[in-house]
């Protein structure tokens, strides 16, 4: 992977001094995904179903969109529907998952709170019990023997994020859903928001009933993806109007939720992911896999230069979640307080010295941070890097730290 090559390719990066350290909220868009979306609007933008030649232009990029979007994680066209947000079709999800009065629904509290308040929603509409999977307060983890001490008979749904957008913690998504299918009829339903723009996904190597993950945190427009499997939409109702004669999965839960132009541009993300490594195959899902090897390389030395820093100083800093260095183990997201000082004013000290751009809080994570015993005034400092961050910028960082604190 070659840096300059790679940030050549984010216009925002060049058009000022700012170091964008707040990836997790949303990465800067594509060149290639801006030129898309007005380029659209310029020649195609027309509404669908249409005989005439433009209408029909624009279902073909739509339609390219969906393809590209099912190709970059190994899923079917028929297994993916677009919408505007990743809170949004959880939402939609909820609605139309087949619960009834006492099932249970265990859900992870490591989880952002896109996956968690639907669920708590729908199960006091239907009368299902919410179990909590908790996080243990000893290793800031989940562990896969709590989780099988809460399955049972009655278990039809099992909720989990992928990598936590306030710990960086990878799950083991794919024994979790083993686990769940082995011992129940339960779904398994994963957030892969704060996992997508690191490492490549495969629902199918996964084995999970559900996927969901938002664009606009990989490079892309405002827009997101969920994945059902074939299998798992048989559970599912609708929310179509009465007169709609199809039945596929976009009509079933998009509610019209998503932008055509926006959707029509995911194949310029994929495409562009699939280069990162020049030295990738030809095909295209190889590359893919030889492009986010190198992406999560590159971030592993990111992340050590931050975290070698923090802890090394354990009276100072105080890091939530996982303390390895790995890539197997932990995103470039990266959570932690300063004993002392409140975080909005360790903040505030890091953008009155430097260009970064960072902020504190709790990310929608409350229920993970507030059962963690973080300060609920002020919570913990987040600073989350991708592959287009310098070694340089995660050195500056160390220095600015060093300077302020």
């Amino acid at each position: 992977m070659n840096i300059d090559t790679v940030r050549s390719r984010f216009p925002a990066l060049n058009a000022s001094q700012a170091i964008y350290a707040d990836n997790a909220g949303g990465t800067q868009v594509l060149d290639s995904v801006i030129d898309h979306v007005s380029e659209y609007y310029r020649s195609t933008n027309a509404q669908l179903g249409g005989l005439y030649p433009v209408s029909k232009s624009s279902a073909d990029a739509v339609q390219a969109g969906l393809v590209a979007g099912a190709s970059f994680i190994h899923a079917d066209p028929s297994e993916v529907v677009f919408g505007s947000s990743t809170t949004q079709l959880f939402t939609n999800l909820s609605l139309v998952l087949d619960l009834s009065a006492g099932d249970e629904l265990i859900v992870s509290e490591m989880d952002h709170e896109a996956n968690i308040a639907p669920w708590h929603r729908i199960a006091a509409i239907r009368g299902c019990r919410v179990i909590p999977w908790k996080v243990r307060r000893d290793t800031e983890a989940l562990h896969l023997d709590d989780l099988r001490g809460l399955l049972s008979d009655q278990t039809r749904l099992v909720t989990v994020t992928h990598s936590s957008n306030m710990l960086g913690t990878i799950n083991p998504v794919k024994e979790i859903a083993a686990l769940v299918h082995a011992h129940s009829s339960a779904r398994v339903v994963v957030d892969g928001v704060a996992f997508a723009p690191h490492r490549l996904i495969d629902v199918q190597d996964l084995g999970v009933d559900f996927y969901c993950f938002s664009w606009y945190k990989v490079y892309g427009p405002h827009i997101a993806m969920l994945y059902a499997s074939n299998a798992a939409q048989s559970s599912l109702g609708t929310l179509k109007h009465y007169f709609h004669d199809g039945d596929d999965l976009s009509t079933r839960l998009g509610l019209a939720g998503n932008a055509y132009e926006l959707q029509s541009s995911i194949p310029e993300v994929v495409g562009y992911l699939s280069t990162v490594d020049p030295a990738g195959s030809r095909d295209q899902r190889t590359s893919l896999q030889s492009s986010f090897d190198s992406i999560a390389q590159h971030e592993e030395a990111l992340q050590t230069i931050i975290l070698n820093h923090l802890l090394s100083r354990p009276d100072t800093f105080r890091v939530w979640g996982s303390k390895s260095v790995s890539r197997h183990d932990r995103m470039p997201l990266i959570s932690f307080t300063v004993t002392g000082v409140k975080s909005s004013d360790v903040v505030a000290r890091i953008l009155a010295n430097s260009q970064f751009g960072i902020r504190n809080g709790h990310m929608y994570s409350k229920r993970l941070m507030d059962h963690l015993g973080c300060d609920p005034a002020e919570y913990a400092i987040r600073i989350s890097l991708c592959h287009y961050n310098s070694l340089e910028e995660a050195q500056d960082f160390v220095a600015i730290l060093k300077q302020v604190i």
